[in-house]
């Protein structure tokens, strides 16, 4: 009864669009005639399609259906979408600071966070995840462990877990804390005058992050400051114009939006005083670099300061607003353009042009097997667990042995049960990925960046400009 009442109440309203139709438009017309027609489909779907069909779901297919002929940025976000669309734009969610992965039917432990509650705790990378709260975690997949490390700030999550280093089961009550990552993932002088911020994303106040980072290196030196923008995809339109603010003087004209309608229609010009105007940039690039993360890079580009390095960005140069839709749901919908100080615009066939243009140096296809396998991280697990007495004191030392080499080869030949296959030809891009996993079970992810930093040639080509 409640179903048949709501339909006759959106029919109702239907009805009153088209009696007060009468002075209006045509495209008010064509609007309520849509909305009358999608309402009787509703209603002779619920009513008499041969199976018992799910509303949640028609109204899932229909909002899909509606959206897939616009762009790929607009579509209906509901309830359940909620949480990870939150992340995405604030970088945080309450849980307890760890990456996971899986291996076989089990949940590993991928990354404790550094100082985060997992890592407090004394979780290890290759720790095997048995039970949450006492339910197992076996054979149920990442996606749903996830959710059960999840829950409410305060709340006591019990995790049972079979110890890497020793095979012991283990139990431990973690508080579920707000993570918070910064999305300024790593920044240092690479010589006396030269500094380097990798920024990943523009999650809310991210640029209180970037600028710390930059008022450390300038403290260290700094002349010239090499920014990472490669494979950011971008976030907070006025996180961007808050570090283009760090650059440049107050009042400069940065990127200017343009809508179909006025309230989606403005201009961005720098507010605060800039601390890094002195300074010579260069900003990295690729085809990962996207929406904010070429506002920041084309702004400073056509500004005259910064140089471009790296390949051909992604071309985002659209913007989304998200539109409450009711009952908790929402539409992320394409709302205006981007336009950058010298009035180009940015589409996906061109994106930034770099000033110096570099040649990818894609992963080859074996070591992306054997990547996408996990036999890397096992590795790792494995290596640390041998050598648990070990320290790394500076990561740029670190190498892997011939020694190391021949017992990784081993290794992955007992698990696919081939030995004819050639590693040694992929010897070098498989040792430095192997040192990478290896070094983030000693120094954290911090340590896999100051090692990268040393095997970048891109960031070689920007030293040397």
């Amino acid at each position: 009864m409640k179903s048949k009442l709501k339909y006759i109440g959106i029919g109702a309203f239907v009805g009153i669009v088209l009696v007060l139709g009468v002075a209006a438009t045509a495209t008010d017309f064509r609007m309520g005639r849509t909305m009358e027609i999608l309402v009787n489909m509703v209603r002779e779907i619920s009513d008499s399609y041969v199976d018992v069909t799910d509303a949640d779901k028609l109204l899932r297919d229909a909002a899909d259906g509606m959206t897939s002929g616009l762009d790929a940025y607009t579509y209906f976000l509901d309830e359940k979408d909620l949480e990870g669309f939150e992340v995405l734009t604030t970088g945080r969610y309450a849980g307890i600071g760890s990456g996971i992965r899986q291996r076989g039917d089990t949940t590993i432990f991928a990354e404790p966070y550094k100082g985060f509650p997992a890592d407090r705790a004394g979780i290890r990378i290759g720790d095997a995840i048995v039970e949450i709260d006492g339910k197992s975690a076996i054979g149920i997949g990442t996606d749903k462990v996830s959710e059960m490390l999840r829950g409410d700030v305060g709340s006591v999550a019990n995790i049972t877990f079979k110890c890497l280093a020793d095979g012991t089961i283990r139990k431990v009550d973690i508080r579920r804390e707000m993570i918070v990552r910064s999305g300024v993932v790593y920044s240092a002088m690479l010589n006396d005058t030269t500094g380097y911020i990798n920024h990943a994303d523009f999650t809310d106040n991210v640029s209180a992050d970037f600028r710390a980072a930059l008022e450390a290196i300038i403290a260290s030196g700094a002349t010239r400051v090499i920014i990472d923008e490669r494979s950011n995809g971008g976030g907070i339109l006025q996180e961007a114009v808050k570090i283009l603010s760090l650059f440049l003087p107050v009042g400069t004209e940065v990127v200017e939006m343009r809508g179909r309608i006025e309230s989606e229609s403005r201009t961005f010009y720098t507010e605060l005083e800039p601390i890094g105007e002195h300074l010579d940039l260069v900003v990295l690039i690729n085809e990962g670099t996207a929406s904010s993360s070429e506002i920041v890079a084309g702004a400073l580009q056509d500004l005259g300061k910064a140089t471009l390095v790296g390949r051909h960005s992604f071309g985002k140069g659209v913007v989304q607003s998200t539109r409450g839709v009711g009952y908790n749901t929402y539409l992320k919908l394409t709302t205006a353009r981007y336009y950058l100080p010298s009035g180009r615009t940015l589409e996906r066939e061109t994106g930034l042009t770099p000033d110096i243009e570099t040649i990818a140096d894609p992963m080859s296809r074996l070591a992306y097997e054997l990547y996408g396998r996990g036999y890397l991280d096992d590795f790792a697990d494995v290596y640390w667990r041998e050598h648990q007495s070990l320290t790394i004191s500076d990561p740029t030392d670190f190498v892997i042995t011939d020694s190391d080499w021949e017992n990784f080869k081993t290794f992955v030949t007992s698990r696919i049960g081939d030995t004819e296959i050639d590693l040694d030809s992929s010897r070098d891009e498989l040792s430095t990925m192997l040192a990478m996993e290896i070094i983030l079970r000693y120094n954290y992810v911090e340590g896999v960046y100051r090692y990268s930093v040393g095997q970048d040639k891109e960031i070689e080509v920007a030293i040397a400009i």
